[in-house]
């Protein structure tokens, strides 16, 4: 499944591990189901919210095995692929197409700064080794890399590269994308930018990872969006901000489990060096969600 373009909701999945770092497929295959059960148009395991840096080379292929078994392709699996050194990286990305993933979502990570043809080396290795489309992802807080219009434009021209995630909250960015790739390049918006905003700035969806926990309303908000619904899709977003909040609190990892714990779904704790979510902070949690639930979001 590789068509173009893609647009809609698609959720940052969590990885469920146990405590000896096994990958539980059972409980992954849940939140697909649900996910998909809620009409999300994409999967992307192994995003922020998925804790790829933390993940070794086999944890991160059984994730991508396992959502690939259990969406039986019925949406597009996307998931991130990423490193700092550009060999790995390829290889990570045709690992994933060779276990049934439609696109790829390229994490750069830098620990050096990188000049523009650096990165630009990097997106075409990966463009190269994979007949899939590539999603390049942007949140330079994160990664240490920031993608200038240039190297979109560049990415775009030379290598094929139709979609971004842009999580860096800077929603200016988007005009000068759209410019410079006259139109061609099309984005996903993050948590950073409420989702009613960036649709209005021209996204073409969300990928994020509240969006796994509560695919549903994700769906609504993205869908009123579409029909122009905006006040209907501001408010329905507004009915969200406290979880919202807990993921812009807690960060991706942590805080995409502790709203999963908070529903009462179990996907296991995070993965070290993050700590652990303890009884009394999901319990705050939950608290802050109460009010979603009594207006019978949850």
């Amino acid at each position: 499944m590789t068509q173009q373009p893609w647009s809609g909701v698609f959720p940052y999945l969590p990885t469920p591990l146990d405590a000896d770092g096994t990958v539980r497929r059972a409980a992954l295959a849940d939140v697909v189901e649900r996910c998909l059960a809620a009409g999300v148009h994409g999967l992307t395991p192994l995003g922020s919210s998925g804790e790829l840096p933390y993940l070794t080379g086999d944890q991160r292929l059984a994730v991508i095995e396992g959502t690939v078994a259990a969406a039986g392709g019925r949406v597009p699996v996307v998931p991130g692929v990423g490193g700092f050194d550009t060999a790995s990286v390829v290889r990570g990305a045709r690992e994933a197409v060779a276990a049934g993933s439609d696109g790829i979502l390229l994490v750069i990570l830098a620990y050096f700064p990188l000049r523009p043809a650096e990165i630009l080396g990097m997106i075409g290795a990966v463009a190269a080794a994979v007949d899939v489309p590539v999603v390049l992802y942007h949140h330079p807080h994160l990664t240490h890399v920031e993608f200038s219009a240039d190297v979109i434009a560049a990415a775009h021209r030379d290598h094929g590269v139709h979609h971004v995630k842009d999580a860096s909250g800077r929603i200016t960015n988007v005009a000068r994308w759209l410019d410079a790739t006259s139109g061609g390049i099309r984005y996903f918006s993050a948590t950073a930018v409420p989702p009613t905003a960036a649709m209005l700035s021209g996204a073409c969806g969300w990928m994020s990872g509240p969006a796994a926990a509560f695919p549903a309303e994700s769906v609504e908000i993205y869908d009123l969006a579409v029909r122009g619904e905006w006040t209907a899709a501001q408010a329905r977003e507004h009915r969200l901000d406290s979880a919202l909040n807990v993921f812009r609190t807690l960060g991706p990892g942590r805080g995409v489990k502790g709203l999963f714990a908070a529903l009462g779904i179990d996907v296991g704790q995070p993965v070290p060096p993050l700590a652990p979510l303890g009884p009394a902070e999901v319990a705050l949690i939950r608290d802050d969600l109460a009010r979603l639930t009594e207006q019978g979001t949850a």
